[in-house]
């Protein structure tokens, strides 16, 4: 006989925690940063996936922060030089069998030489079964607003470093359960110069989640698959114009879905609800926590027999 359905809760945001004085992508960054641990911990999501905490000294402050709200394992790279990746990971279970890809072969822009962007995984365990989890960030993509299209020649590079984190968790893999998230920088839409998102899938999102496929194990945006989506139904931007911090720059960007957390299904693991979180103000001083919206999935398997 069956037991309850195990549960899994993760957290996907893109913390955007630069520290430079006076540039304008460091809005409100010590504000920020004073209150992320508390805002992240009011989730109650098991496990907690954040990019660009980009500074050693909050890498260390975040988890002595949250080891007080009940986190207890922790996944960071501390870095000597440039930025590093980026990557920060906080589990209420166990990690083990940690794996720290190669910093991508190409990059997007010219400010992408700074950081060192690639992919990390680790195994979850879960009281119900080990869990293969995966973190990455990719270069972003240069928008021209006069055209409105994205350079044609980044999203070829993008679309390389998409290949390399699938050949890593192909390298990695282990379970029938697993996660992978992070900031991809596109949109899962198919865009057309001047025109907009077509209602199907870009190509870049399909050939990820196929060469994904090649690891044995299909894999599945568990935002669209808990709500009932695919390519024809409208957006749900993580980085959105109704964002004050990301309408900074981008006054005329498309509305995307650039934050993901994909699973592979399998055994019935499967997405059980998915939304879009931090959409508001934080207080009358902070109008959000990031210039990204972060996405909240619970995923559920059946219980042990």
């Amino acid at each position: 006989m069956n037991g309850e359905p195990a549960t899994l809760s993760v957290v996907q945001l893109n913390a955007w925690l630069l520290a430079f004085p006076g540039f304008a992508y460091s809005r409100d960054y010590a504000k920020r940063r004073a209150i992320l641990a508390r805002e992240l911990a009011a989730t109650g999501a098991d496990v907690l996936a954040l990019q660009e905490v980009w500074r050693n000294g909050d890498k260390r402050r975040l988890e002595a922060e949250l080891r007080e709200l009940g986190y207890s394992h922790f996944l960071y790279t501390e870095h000597r030089f440039g930025l590093g990746d980026g990557l920060f990971l906080a589990s209420k279970f166990p990690i083990r069998r940690i794996e720290r890809g190669k910093v991508f072969r190409t990059v997007t822009r010219f400010v992408e030489f700074f950081p060192a962007k690639r992919a990390v995984a680790a195994t979850l365990v879960h009281p119900a079964g080990e869990i293969d989890f995966y973190q990455t960030h990719l270069g972003s993509l240069l928008f021209d607003e006069r055209e409105h299209a994205y350079d044609s020649r980044a999203r070829r590079k993008l679309l390389g470093q998409l290949l390399e984190v699938a050949e890593f968790v192909r390298g990695h893999r282990r379970s029938d359960f697993a996660v992978l998230v992070g900031d991809l920088n596109f949109h899962y839409q198919e865009h057309v110069p001047g025109q907009g998102y077509r209602e199907r899938y870009a190509d870049e999102y399909t050939r990820f989640l196929e060469a994904l496929a090649a690891t044995g194990l299909r894999f599945t945006n568990s935002f669209l698959a808990a709500n009932g989506m695919d390519a024809t139904h409208p957006i749900a931007p993580t980085y959105s114009q109704a964002n004050p911090y990301a309408s900074l720059e981008f006054s005329t960007k498309p509305e995307e879905t650039i934050d993901y957390v994909l699973h592979g299904e399998a055994h019935d693991f499967r997405a059980r609800e998915s939304t879009v979180i931090f959409r508001g103000p934080v207080s009358p001083e902070i109008p959000a926590l990031s210039d990204h919206f972060g996405i909240r999935t619970v995923f559920s398997w059946p219980g042990k027999r």
